[in-house]
């Protein structure tokens, strides 16, 4: 359903005033979780901010921090957030936004309620079935 899927995009504004996209991610609605993937983030930007903005952009944890964290403000109608990464510098990221491990390879969750061990243990399971997304 197209009322399931969300992407929240980072838009950088240059001193110029030209506008352009620098980082996206999306999240599918799957029973009462989101799916996030896609995370992508333009490599060539930092090079390219003022140091002042690239200093501001690095304490706040760089665009895919950013992008996560204002998606966690709004997608917060779901027990969990699940995500497939095998990149070690992603990995670091989605642990500062709350991310944990599974016992699955690459699945990691981002739990949105306290829950109680089954009801995480059966999401896990019920994701897992899903397979890489």
């Amino acid at each position: 359903q197209p009322e399931d899927w969300h992407q929240f995009v980072a838009i950088y504004t240059w001193p110029d005033g030209t506008d352009e996209c620098v980082g996206f991610c999306n999240w599918i609605k799957y029973k009462d979780v989101y799916l996030e993937g896609g995370l992508a983030v333009q490599k060539s930007f930092y090079r390219r901010l003022p140091k002042p903005h690239f200093a501001d952009c690095a304490a706040r944890g760089g665009v895919a921090q950013i992008i996560m964290e204002t998606a966690a403000a709004t997608l917060t109608d779901c027990d969990a957030w699940f995500g497939y990464c095998g990149d070690a510098k992603a990995l670091s990221v989605d642990m500062r936004v709350g991310f944990v491990r599974t016992t699955h390879p690459y699945l990691i969750v981002k739990w949105m309620r306290n829950l109680s061990g089954l009801e995480m243990r059966d999401w896990i399971a019920d994701v897992t079935n899903i397979g890489a997304f």
